[in-house]
């Protein structure tokens, strides 16, 4: 087979890169198109968790055809997942920053394990042990913060010129 048409691809009518868009798409359409992903995802994310961890065989013997409470986080009807929480974690970082800021996104997480920042319950139910294990480790190099003299309160505020010029002494 030495011939790429005897691999028999089925190719998509028009690759991505050479589509001519005759107009942009207006913000109000770009924001329709981030809340109704965000929507997606909530909805989605509730509609499995009743059975988030099960396994395939009880999903065919119990399919989801509507939004249910229960499962393993014993979570009210409609109530999402950490899945969701910290992608709403993720998108109110770039809406606030208007940039890409991990250290702001770092602070949201945070937030969201300790407080229960965006999550459907009030507080963090779940966390994966990836996760928290980095959410400890930016907790213990926040700590290292303090060196600078920067109150408590003030260290999830921290300016990205400042997280710039101590970037080399705490986040290596």
């Amino acid at each position: 087979m030495n011939n790429i048409a005897d691999l028999n691809l089925c190719l998509p009518p028009k690759l991505p890169h050479t589509i001519c868009l005759q107009t942009a798409p207006s913000q109000t359409e770009h924001i329709n198109r981030i809340v109704g992903s965000l929507l997606g995802l909530a909805i989605g994310d509730a509609l499995g968790a009743s059975v988030e961890f099960r396994s395939h065989s009880y999903l065919q013997q119990h399919p989801i055809n509507t939004l249910t409470g229960g499962g393993t986080w014993g979570l009210e009807r409609g109530q999402w997942t950490d899945d969701t929480s910290m992608a709403l974690c993720l998108a109110a970082s770039l809406i606030v920053k208007k940039d890409f800021q991990p250290y702001d996104q770092l602070v949201r997480y945070k937030w969201w394990w300790k407080n229960g920042y965006m999550s459907s319950t009030g507080k963090c139910f779940d966390i994966g042990s990836s996760t928290k294990q980095s959410l400890e480790e930016f907790l213990r190099r926040q700590n290292l913060i303090h060196q600078f003299q920067i109150l408590e309160k003030d260290i999830d505020y921290l300016s990205k010129d400042f997280l710039q010029q101590i970037d080399y002494l705490i986040f290596q």
